[in-house]
């Protein structure tokens, strides 16, 4: 039984059913060949299918999420998702990325050091050429160092290691399986970020605070006293060294004033000025004569006391060649009368008294010397608060 081909439709006889059917050109063979020559496609003159006898497909943009048609760029600059760089492109980025890595100015190369204390050794990939003003490093230490201490990138040649302020790095300084950053400027290689330094030591620092020197990380030794206070004694106390928080105090007492420390006498820088027992002073006057009453007396002032007792003496003979002594004693302002508020006056040789006066004043006194004239002599006296 005949039938039809499923792609071109050709006409085909079954060969067991239709075999005894005559064989027609036209539609075995011309219709055939038609059909066959209207699919086959014509090439043009370079031997390729000519575009009119492709078939017409619409194809979408390509994104991020769907296949299609996808435009090329060759800019380093696009933002596009739905373009393509090309190779050119590609390829700067690359040059642009390797040029980067071995750009040590903008960004440190890595490196564990090798080499032996104040003397370190590091390789960088991609290896520098040359030892370029501000290069960074990125130093790994192998071992501490004990010194000044030199480092040697890809063996351009040793370098001094630095410190911010200019002075080499002190013993350890730079500690084995710690990381320090080195930057070159021009001469050496400064250390950044090396954190405090200074000349205090720990037993400048209170205990168990921490801080830093040219030798690193210290703690303090100083210990914390607190208030410390201290009562004065006959001998002097020694200040412990530490740290005193200011609430200490020297103990002060209100009895320590002039008036109760003898006179004389410096306690704590106050010099007293209390006089032990009875105040007394002595001197010489010459007697003064007074026609009224007719006595002759010795007047004396300036005394830092009001005198009790005054006792006087003649410094020379007189009446009679005789020596005269005066026994003073008073507890009145002035008295002129009979004992024991008198001057009672006795000559060497004789027993007899003579009533004198006794006149008392704030700073001295006066006293009769004698009952008449001995003008012109002089008196030895000594007078008792």
């Amino acid at each position: 039984m005949a039938s039809n081909t499923p792609r071109l439709g050709l006409y085909k006889k079954d060969p067991i059913a239709d075999a005894n059917d005559t064989f027609n050109i036209q539609t075995m063979l011309n219709d055939n060949w038609d059909k066959i020559d209207g699919k086959v496609a014509i090439l043009g003159p370079d031997g390729k299918i000519l575009s009119e006898q492709l078939p017409q497909q619409s194809l979408p943009n390509a994104s991020t999420t769907q296949a299609g048609i996808v435009q090329l760029d060759d800019t380093l600059t696009s933002t596009s998702t739905t373009k393509a760089a090309t190779a050119n492109a590609v390829r700067q980025v690359n040059d642009a990325i390797v040029a980067h890595s071995a750009d040590y100015v903008k960004h440190p190369g890595y490196g564990v050091a090798t080499g032996s204390a104040n003397a370190y050794s590091v390789t960088l990939n991609p290896a520098p050429t040359q030892y370029v003003e501000g290069m960074a490093i990125a130093v790994k230490i192998n071992v501490d160092n004990t010194g000044p201490s030199t480092i040697n990138v890809n063996g351009l040649g040793a370098k001094a290691i630095k410190k911010p302020n200019g002075n080499d790095v002190a013993a350890g300084n730079l500690k084995a399986g710690s990381i320090y950053t080195l930057r070159y400027n021009g001469t050496n290689f400064i250390l950044q970020g090396e954190g405090g330094g200074g000349t205090a030591q720990p037993g400048d620092v209170l205990s168990g605070k921490t801080f830093t020197n040219d030798s690193g990380e210290q703690t303090g030794t100083m210990p914390n006293r607190g208030a410390y206070n201290i009562t004065p004694g006959t001998s002097n106390i020694t200040i412990p060294a530490g740290y005193h928080n200011g609430s200490g105090v020297v103990y002060g007492d209100p009895d320590l004033i002039p008036s109760n420390i003898r006179q004389g006498v410096s306690i704590f820088g106050v010099t007293g000025t209390l006089i032990e027992g009875k105040r007394w002073a002595s001197g010489v006057t010459t007697g003064v004569y007074e026609s009224s009453p007719g006595k002759t007396y010795i007047t004396v002032h300036g005394l830092a006391f009001s005198p009790n007792i005054v006792v006087a003496k003649s410094t020379t003979t007189t009446w009679y060649g005789e020596n005269i002594l005066f026994a003073v004693y008073a507890n009145k302002t002035s008295f002129s009368t009979q004992p024991p508020n008198s001057v009672n006056v006795y000559a060497d040789n004789s027993t007899s008294a003579r009533v004198g006066e006794f006149i008392k004043y704030s700073d001295g006194f006066k006293i009769a010397v004698w009952p008449g004239s001995i003008i012109g002599y002089d008196m030895s006296w000594i007078a008792i608060e």
